[in-house]
């Protein structure tokens, strides 16, 4: 299971969080800033979970579906130890997520 963060998240997670969830990738190593549409084409492309503190995913989801599915973060302005913190202290609940067909959305707060 590999994860996209969004924009709104630090590219740092992705060494933070290497030991969890290896091969995962931020949009701005793939080049890719701006476009939600786009992100999501990868996403789809690529077998990727978007990792976002932004709703437009949501929508997006709601119009086309799944995949790609996406994890939500509900917290306000946080530092990204605190991402990094509620991602491992979810780490289970995102994996049985990853493997749950009828999931398109998982929000973590």
């Amino acid at each position: 299971m590999m994860l996209l963060f969004d924009a709104n998240l630090s590219p740092n997670l992705i060494a933070h969080l290497a030991d969890i969830f290896p091969n995962s990738e931020h949009v701005f190593s793939l080049g890719i800033e701006s476009s939600d549409e786009v992100i999501w084409k990868i996403a789809f492309e690529k077998n990727l979970i978007i990792v976002t503190k932004d709703n437009d995913f949501h929508k997006i989801l709601d119009k086309k579906g799944f995949p790609p599915k996406i994890i939500q973060i509900k917290r306000g302005n946080c530092n990204t130890s605190s991402i990094v913190s509620l991602l491992k202290e979810n780490s289970s609940t995102i994996k049985a997520f990853t493997k749950n067909p009828e999931a398109g959305i998982l929000f973590l707060v």
